[in-house]
């Protein structure tokens, strides 16, 4: 558990129905509510420093390769070469997600 002096209270709205499936997934992993939130915001943070590691790997791969980094130089055949691989979707054409608000 962290150190008392590093934790920090929080006070949070949620949508209720966005509170009732954290109370439900804490229940099922035998989790605070806390610990839950705590739990998936850390996770949050680790899926976008893996992703970013991905891109560098695949920038620098490609650079090796001596295919440029954006996709709007690459010929058609890259193109079909990268909508094969499943680390270059995003760079192929489909977009990633992305965590902002549609407006």
């Amino acid at each position: 558990m962290a150190d008392r002096k590093t934790v920090v209270q929080v006070k949070h709205r949620l949508q209720r129905d966005l509170l009732q499936k954290i109370v439900r997934s804490a229940r099922a992993t035998d989790r605070s509510v806390n610990e839950e939130i705590e739990w998936r915001l850390e996770q949050s943070f680790r899926r976008e420093e893996r992703a970013e590691l991905i891109a560098e790997a695949i920038d620098r791969t490609l650079k090796l390769m001596g295919i440029s980094s954006d996709p709007a130089t690459w010929s058609p055949e890259t193109r079909a070469w990268a909508a094969q691989q499943p680390g270059l979707l995003g760079l192929a054409g489909e977009q990633p997600a992305t965590d902002k608000k549609e407006g």
